[in-house]
């Protein structure tokens, strides 16, 4: 259908507004957790260029130790680092009945993590991923909805 005078947004640029939109609304903070320092800084930046506030951490241990969770934070964790790995910091803020929307970010598809993420409910990120999956994956997290 076509209505004069009115052109269509490409469907990333609308991604990109309702992640915008989400971030404003969401007026938390997203905890990006990696021990690969590249890996980590990048995504910070790019969460920020997205409009996200944002806080890096180099470890579960250090992040768990402060555990500086707000209400309306999200967590974007990778799943294999030294010491306590994603999933042990997903496990750790559920016994302690903290559920703050968690992303889960893997590169390998190989250690049942599929089948872990249905019970423990968090988001699963398959490495490597574009702007555009993690803009889904914060939208998912964030709303349950794909």
């Amino acid at each position: 259908m076509n209505f004069p005078g009115i052109t269509a947004v490409p469907r990333h640029r609308i991604l990109e507004l309702v992640t915008l939109r989400m971030a404003i609304a969401l007026n938390g903070t997203v905890h990006v957790i990696d021990d690969d320092p590249i890996v980590r800084d990048s995504l910070s930046l790019l969460l920020a260029f997205l409009g996200y506030r944002t806080r890096a951490w180099p470890s579960g241990d250090l992040f768990l130790a402060e555990q500086p969770l707000g209400p309306r934070d999200i967590i974007l964790v990778d799943m294999i680092m030294p010491g306590e790995d994603g999933l042990s910091v997903i496990q750790t803020l559920r016994d302690k009945k903290l559920f703050n929307p968690v992303i889960l970010m893997t590169g390998d598809s190989s250690h049942g993590v599929a089948d872990w993420h249905s019970a423990e409910n968090f988001t699963l990120l398959y490495k490597p991923f574009s702007k555009d999956k993690l803009q889904q994956a914060i939208h998912m997290a964030v709303t349950g909805e794909p």
